[in-house]
């Protein structure tokens, strides 16, 4: 590959801040600053009554509680945790956690077929008075949102040359840069696919002009098995906007249905010339209509619908995405398969690359989709944010002053990324919160092991959460084209 560089060494490189929940004081929150204060009146009223023999005595009452206030379970709070797991054991002991779709049951084309509160809440809208025509929406009841699905291709990242690299790195953070200013964006998510399918989808068009020799060749590389599953690979990109945040550009617009059109239209294209120069590719790109949103969802619910479905084409409302579901603490079953997603929820400690996931993007054979969510916050909030994770580094490295602890490499990430994010407020851009998902499905459990496996094989380095007893809301969030605000606990 003469021209290419194809190597990383002089790639842009950053580094990842370790996950840190920001609370109101000692990076506590409400609920756990509670439960300190009442260990600490369990405290003072036992020394009170009865001295030192009084705490000592009562330390079964105060020192639970310390734990629950302070105690945390792979980055997250003690009682955050033990309020998934409840929920989970409710919802189940309620049969909350099966559901089946009545197939025979009359359907419109504004609804989306999915089990749940969350079929319930989400219509599949048309676009009015715009000029795109026949692009479509969801719109959320419950949130007050309206998310358009948009499909693009990109140019390949490990065969670009190093100033092109980099070329992408800068544009792409310009990108965010532009993302986080844009008025009533609450989030970007973007569904990186990998679809495996029969070879025949990749049959030359026939309008084509190919030499005979040539078809042959290519009809005979088809049919051998050289090719193996032939993957199907694209990018799906939702852009989500809050409407109470944007009603008076809506109401100028015009009101209603054509309003939020109009704003999302305007969105839109803000976000694809964002895109410029990152190496998302404008030639096949589709705003996807209701018919082609509801057959993503099918695609993710069940992996031998590709034999018949094309990724690019949609289903009518009378073909359900899914029929039945059941959860389980670490998968999901679906129709056909089982399901799991995971949370990246630690990077390595090295300098990352640009590109980085790139490999786990465009590599593969099996049924992945790798989920990233932009959540650009206002200027106000990241100053908030800022603020208060600032002090929280402060008050650990207070600790760590008092104890004589040399502060970690973490805590290192920790204070450029900080000073990072205070440049950027100084400069007018606000803080846009970064996460990664990825979501497999396979006919076995032990499948999903092995996928499990692949992922920290092909990014070495990161730490995958499988978010127990909350399958079924990653799955939601991170695996349906819908732009559903993702959960990381």
């Amino acid at each position: 590959m003469s021209g290419f560089d194809t190597s990383y060494d002089s790639v842009r490189s950053a580094t990842m801040p370790p996950l840190r929940r920001s609370g109101i004081a000692l990076g506590l929150g409400k609920g756990q600053l509670s439960l300190l204060g009442l260990a600490l009146v369990v405290v003072v009223i036992a020394n009170v009554t009865r001295g030192l023999p009084g705490v000592l005595g009562s330390f079964w009452l105060w020192l639970p509680l310390l734990t629950l206030a302070t105690g945390q379970w792979r980055g997250r709070s003690l009682t955050e945790r033990l309020g998934v797991e409840a929920l989970f054991a409710f919802r189940r002991a309620i049969g909350k956690t099966t559901a089946t779709v009545d197939v025979d049951a009359h359907r419109t084309e504004s609804k989306l077929e999915i089990p749940g509160a969350i079929g319930e809440r989400l219509n599949l809208l048309e676009l009015v008075g715009t000029s795109v025509q026949g692009a479509g929406f969801v719109w959320d009841a419950a949130a007050g949102t309206a998310t358009a699905v948009l499909r693009f291709s990109t140019d390949s990242f490990d065969l670009a040359a190093t100033t092109q690299k980099n070329s992408r790195a800068d544009a792409f953070g310009q990108a965010c840069r532009t993302v986080a200013a844009m008025e009533g964006v609450s989030r970007v998510v973007t569904y990186a696919r990998t679809i495996p399918r029969p070879t025949t989808y990749l049959s030359t068009d026939p309008s084509r002009s190919l030499s005979a020799a040539a078809s042959e060749q290519y009809r005979e590389l088809l049919s051998s098995t050289a090719l193996g599953g032939a993957p199907y690979r694209d990018v799906l990109v939702t852009i989500t906007v809050y409407r109470a945040a944007v009603k008076n550009e809506v109401k100028a617009a015009g009101g209603g249905r054509a309003g939020v059109s109009a704003v999302l239209q305007t969105r839109v294209s803000e976000l694809v010339s964002a895109l410029r120069g990152t190496g998302v590719s404008a030639r096949n790109a589709a705003w996807l209509d209701g018919a082609a949103i509801r057959g993503a969802c099918r695609l993710a619910f069940d992996p031998t619908a590709a034999v018949w479905l094309d990724p690019r084409d949609g289903i009518p409302a009378h073909n359900v995405a899914v029929t039945s579901l059941a959860e389980h603490r670490d998968h999901l079953e679906v129709d056909s398969a089982v399901a799991r997603t995971w949370w990246v929820e630690r990077w390595p400690n090295d300098p990352i690359q640009a590109g980085f996931l790139s490999a786990l993007i465009s590599s593969g054979d099996h049924w992945h989709t790798v989920t990233q969510v932009w959540v650009p916050a206002g200027l106000a909030a990241s100053e908030k944010r800022l603020n208060n994770d600032t002090s929280a580094l402060a008050t650990l490295q207070r600790v760590n002053k008092s104890l004589g602890r040399e502060q970690s490499t973490g805590q290192d990430r920790e204070e450029e990324s900080l000073a990072m994010r205070r440049t950027d407020l100084i400069a007018g851009y606000g803080d846009v919160r970064y996460s990664v998902y990825v979501t497999a499905i396979a006919p076995e459990v032990s499948d999903l092991d092995a996928i499990g496996r692949w992922v920290t094989k092909t990014v070495p380095g990161t730490g995958l959460n499988p978010l127990k007893a909350q399958q079924w809301a990653a799955f939601t969030q991170a695996a349906l084209p819908l732009g559903i605000p993702a959960r990381t606990s």
